[in-house]
Parts: structure tokens; C-alpha cells; sequence
């Protein structure tokens, strides 16, 4: 995708919580499974006050099991 001329960029770029000894996290914060869909859309519309938005997920394989999340996310406006 092009972006000509922004006026505004965004990037945000991370991995999962992890607490001091360095495990993650144990609740949902990714699509790691298809499985997780549903809580994730209810977890979503929680969050929201339930203000339900459209929303695309994005099921990603991780390199272990118990890692729920990594995200990269580049904004134009």
C-alpha cells in the first residue's frame, strides 16, 4: 500500500506481557488459535461498554504455546 503526502503517522510495535520471572500472561490478549474468536469478540464488546464495532482478527501461529501475542501496526492519516 502507497501513503502519499500523510500528515500523521502512527506506529506501534510490541510483544505480550510477560511479569518478572518472564512468563506471559495467562488471559487473552491474542489470536493465537481460531478457537479463541469468540472470547475474543465478547472480551471486545466488554471492553467497549458493549458498543459493538466492526473488526478484523488476525489468527497468527506462535513459536510457543503460552505466548499470546505479538503486534505491529503502521497508521497514515
Amino acid at each position: 500500500m502507497e501513503v502519499r503526502d500523510p500528515q500523521r503517522l502512527l506506529f506501534v510495535a510490541g510483544t505480550m506481557g510477560l511479569d518478572p520471572g518472564g512468563a506471559p500472561g495467562a488471559t487473552l490478549s491474542y489470536l493465537r488459535d481460531a478457537s479463541y474468536a469468540e472470547a475474543n469478540a465478547a472480551a471486545r464488546v466488554e471492553a467497549l461498554g458493549g458498543r459493538a464495532v466492526p473488526t478484523t482478527a488476525i489468527v497468527a501461529e506462535t513459536l510457543v504455546d503460552d505466548w499470546l501475542v505479538e503486534t505491529e501496526v503502521i497508521a497514515a492519516g
